[in-house]
């Protein structure tokens, strides 16, 4: 710390002072060197305080002379204040999203009772759905987790200055995901996950497999309606129109055991599907059980 004061005699007479203080009201000590001017100056010292110095109160005083009057002081009182430790960040919890399906064109947020935080999103694929009735087994794909569509480019989180994210803003693509997001402020942080599950908001990418599906290959698999928009419901049909099934979408699947709606094992034949997305879209084809 440097302290200054301006010093001057009106008579242009030789000045000199020196700097003192004190220590919770106790003897003075002597603080740098005397100095000396004529006529005007600046009495200056530094000084620099002891870490062990907090909550002292010091009191600083600069004696000032001059060769024909008796020496003038004043003071300056000073207290050191201990360094206040940063609050603590809020734990953060996902709970809310947790088990959670949403499209991905939904905003994903929560809320954080703390204002100018960073957050930083991790999307780690768990499950993924196959993209063709092809590559179809029956229900999702699970592998070794990979971050590789859940982080940018270079590797790092995703950051938003708000607690909230949009997943179709990244590309990314319908499946389960480990979801890690980590607030930040100066130096501390905190983490949270949630697992949660990214469908389709189209009925375009919807999925019906296996298809046909046959006794003899698909004896122990249910026709799964794969990549649902939330919240869409599938209905089973004869050709004649008579339901035979109505299911509901669940984390963007819904999957059909061949019973209709009593509990009775459907017959062999063709049924026509029909789903609704409940905001007005809607989408048919065809499904083919052979016994």
């Amino acid at each position: 710390m440097i302290y200054r004061a301006p010093v001057s005699d009106p008579d242009g007479d030789a000045l000199s002072w020196q700097w003192y203080y004190t220590r919770n009201g106790g003897s003075r000590i002597a603080s740098g060197s005397p100095g000396s001017a004529t006529g005007t100056g600046t009495a200056q010292v530094s000084f620099t305080y002891p870490t062990a110095s907090a909550g002292t109160t010091y009191i600083w005083i600069l004696v000032l002379n001059d060769s024909h009057n008796p020496a003038v002081e004043g003071n300056l009182p000073v207290t050191i204040m201990a360094p206040t430790s940063a609050t603590p960040l809020p734990p953060l919890n996902l709970g809310a999203l947790d088990g959670k399906s949403f499209a991905l064109t939904d905003e994903i947020n929560f809320s954080y009772p703390v204002s100018g935080v960073t957050f930083a999103w991790t999307f780690v694929q768990v499950a993924t759905y196959p993209s063709s009735p092809a590559a179809a087994g029956g229900g999702p794909t699970h592998g070794s987790p990979t971050t590789t569509s859940g982080m940018t480019a270079s590797g790092a989180p995703y950051a938003t200055s708000a607690p909230r994210f949009t997943p179709a803003s990244v590309g990314l693509t319908p499946g389960t995901y480990t979801l890690t997001v980590k607030a930040t402020q100066g130096a501390q942080s905190q983490s949270g996950n949630a697992t949660i599950t990214l469908v389709t908001a189209n009925l375009a990418n919807v999925k019906v497999y296996p298809n046909p599906w046959r006794k003899d290959k698909h004896a122990t698999k249910d026709v799964t309606f794969a990549n649902l928009p939330i919240g869409s419901t599938v209905k089973l049909f004869t050709v004649s129109g008579h339901q035979v099934k109505s299911l509901n979408e669940t984390n963007g699947t819904a999957s059909w055991n061949l019973t209709n709606d009593s509990g009775d094992k459907v017959a062999s034949g063709v049924y026509v599907y029909l789903i609704a997305d409940g905001q007005g879209g809607k989408v048919k084809g065809k499904v083919g059980i052979i016994k």
